[in-house]
């Protein structure tokens, strides 16, 4: 059910509310100091678009390509900022060649999956040089899988058996959380092992 309730997801307004999240911000002032200066990103799990904007009026020498599963979203976005690139897609099978992205953003979608291992792989596929992702809660030292009733997964991943299934070719860099009212949200930055 999880999937088909994101694909049918059209409450954009709830999600344009939360454009002040801190974690936007600090995704994109990671994106700056780990990112390379140039080059291409894909946002995974878009929703309203927020982080296009911002990532735009920092740096316009970056390539953005939005995605997400939902054909709402992707519609809405496409009208508001038609100058990017807006792709319909599944995060557990990316319609893209290996290394395809020298950034990849995955902001609140692994703990809506049944699993995050697919998604994680093909993020890891995908991506040349840089690998953003942000929990919407922090991980924690045990993974509790929750699916509320005819509706989407809200699970916590232990971050021990996170960090195990991140690809051998990937390294963390930078890990931390980001305090914010309406609830803590956990980042990693990793990049591709030289």
């Amino acid at each position: 059910m999880t999937k088909q309730f994101w694909k049918e997801f059209g409450d954009l307004e709830f999600m344009a509310k939360r454009k002040d999240h801190k974690s936007y911000l600090r995704v994109s002032d990671l994106i700056t100091r780990f990112g390379p200066p140039s080059g291409s990103v894909l946002d995974v799990g878009v929703l309203s678009g927020v982080l296009y904007p911002m990532l735009r009026d920092r740096n316009s020498a970056l390539e953005y390509t939005g995605l997400d599963i939902s054909p709402n979203v992707i519609e809405n976005n496409k009208s508001r900022y038609g100058e990017a690139s807006w792709v319909c897609a599944d995060i557990e099978d990316l319609p893209f060649p290996d290394q395809s992205f020298d950034i990849v953003v995955v902001r609140h979608v692994l703990e809506h999956l049944e699993t995050y291992k697919e998604g994680l792989s093909e993020v890891a596929r995908v991506s040349k040089y840089l690998i953003v992702v942000c929990f919407f809660s922090p991980l924690g030292e045990v993974e509790v899988i929750r699916q509320k009733p005819d509706s989407v997964y809200v699970n916590t991943y232990s971050r021990d058996d996170f960090v195990a299934n991140i690809p051998s070719t990937w390294q963390i860099v930078h890990e931390e959380l980001v305090q914010d009212p309406h609830r803590d949200n956990h980042i990693l930055v990793m990049k591709r092992a030289s």
